[in-house]
């Protein structure tokens, strides 16, 4: 029965994008937008796929540790309506609901708390609301998703094209074809409700004709769906969109609006910072920044009457799991402890040889297999020395001799395009002062600092990179003169 729903559903989407003729792309053939989306969704049963065969552990692949969570809220809808509706909607009193339903959740609760907004929920609750009608069929969810995420996207292309209308088949590519693109906004995954909230807040900011409390409805829904997916992608966006729609409304070039802005964003995080607030700006990149890194290292945390111990992910062999959440360790094997007798104050160095001792396990994860480094952040100093470290392993990496998994190939592949532009934007660069361009440099390369000092394992990173991928190839395309561009690359890129 669910696969006739999905049927019924892709069907449904399919034929109102052969209806909807060239208002949802424009300038672009019909056909072409429905073989668009069908890429998208053979790249939706890829992403079932490498989660489902290649990174075989369910409990640590993306789409299904946060779908398995799901069922547990879906279980209250039979004999708890209202615990379900409060669980999926966040409202109401969520403290009773935590002994039946969140501590059954293996990723409800973050390892590692911040001040920030968890958007696991987010994500969790997305699959809890589709579960009735999906009847636990993944691909349901999945497709509903790509509904949401091509929307998105088609929204962007009408705003980069309505600036860049000679770029039109390049940005075609960047936001349909580009294969790590397409990929990690295929899935059920929070990048595309991320390209959904962009895409409706870009054009209704700037280029929708609807009534003025229509768009205002809209940015404010799609702000909403930012906060709750990345939020500190939208704190990023922030000053520079608003820069960016002042500027459109006094209709000149002003250098003196945007260093002004510049100056706002520095005065603010230096009064955050040293006004030792929680929400300094460097001491949430730090945390951030570690806590990744120690999920990245791997390992395991457990604990017992006596002792938190600390096995190394080089040892997970040594690992036996006599029943779920418990462990004990075969010996001989090194790990470290920390006695409940000294107040966890001395961390001893020793040698476990008692397979005996059980544990209840804190946290288990194996060692990322692309981490960049095992360095981690301490003061606002090494925030700033490693900004130009970050930005070079957002935007440049992975090489292509560093492309030796299945999630990196596509991106290093693409790398080379991005660095072919880049050779171009400079080759036949044009003087610009373009609004637009302050924009999109502002945001692209903000966030791509951000992500490469916050996310120190480079499979990771190429995942979190494509929310500035759409802006930054803008960026470069509007630096280019297209009239001094090769003829045959005119033809490909342009429209």
């Amino acid at each position: 029965m669910s696969w006739i729903t999905y049927t019924l559903i892709l069907a449904a989407f399919v034929v109102y994008l052969l209806r909807a003729g060239t208002k949802l792309l424009p300038g672009v053939k019909t056909w072409i937008t429905a073989t668009l989306f069908l890429i998208k969704i053979l790249a939706s049963f890829a992403v079932w796929g490498v989660y489902t065969y290649y990174y075989a552990d369910r409990q640590y692949a993306d789409i299904w540790k946060y779908f398995d969570d799901s069922k547990i809220i879906a279980s209250a809808l039979h004999d708890q309506p209202a615990d379900y509706f409060k669980m999926v909607t966040g409202l109401g009193d969520q403290l009773d609901l935590a002994d039946r339903y969140y501590t059954k959740m293996n990723h409800w609760h973050q390892k590692f708390e911040n001040n920030l907004f968890n958007d696991s929920h987010t994500i969790i609750r997305y699959n809890a609301l589709l579960m009735p009608i999906s009847g636990g069929n993944y691909h349901i969810h999945s497709l509903v998703m790509c509904i949401l995420s091509f929307i998105g996207c088609t929204a962007l292309f009408r705003f980069f094209v309505h600036f860049l209308p000679q770029w039109k088949n390049a940005l075609v590519m960047i936001l349909f074809l580009m294969p790590s693109f397409v990929f990690w906004t295929s899935g059920v995954l929070k990048e595309g409700l991320m390209f959904l909230a962009l895409g409706i807040l870009f054009e209704q900011l700037f280029i929708s004709k609807r009534p003025a409390w229509v768009r205002l409805l809209l940015v404010f829904i799609a702000a909403c769906i930012l906060a709750l997916t990345k939020l500190y992608l939208l704190l990023i966006i922030l000053i520079p969109l608003s820069l960016f729609v002042i500027s459109q409304r006094i209709k000149r070039s002003s250098s003196i609006l945007w260093m002004s802005g510049v100056g706002i964003c520095i005065a603010l995080a230096g009064g955050l910072h040293f006004a030792k607030s929680k929400y300094d700006p460097f001491s949430l990149l730090i945390n951030k920044h570690n806590d990744f890194l120690n999920l990245s290292i791997g390992g395991t945390f457990m604990y017992n009457d006596t002792a938190v111990v600390y096995v190394d992910a080089a040892q997970h062999d040594a690992m036996r799991y006599p029943q779920a959440g418990i462990c004990r360790i075969s010996g001989p094997t090194p790990v470290l402890y920390w006695l409940h007798v000294k107040g966890f104050d001395d961390t001893l160095h020793t040698i476990h040889a008692n397979d005996s001792v059980s544990y209840t396990i804190i946290t288990d994860y194996p060692r990322a297999g692309s981490l960049l480094h095992e360095q981690p952040l301490h003061s606002s100093a090494d925030v700033l020395l490693s900004i130009p470290a970050a930005l070079n392993n957002a935007t440049m990496r992975p090489y292509p001799w560093e492309a030796r998994s299945v999630l990196l190939i596509p991106s290093a592949l693409e790398n080379l395009l991005l660095y072919a532009i880049l050779i171009a934007a400079l080759l036949f660069r044009k003087k610009i002062t373009s609004q637009l361009l302050f924009f999109l440099c502002w945001f692209s390369i903000t966030y791509l600092i951000v992500a490469g000092l916050t996310t120190p394992v480079l499979g990771a990173l190429v995942r979190y990179k494509i929310a500035a991928l759409p802006f930054l190839f803008s960026a470069l395309f509007m630096l280019i003169d297209t009239e001094r561009l090769p003829a045959r690359i005119r033809r490909l890129l342009a429209a």
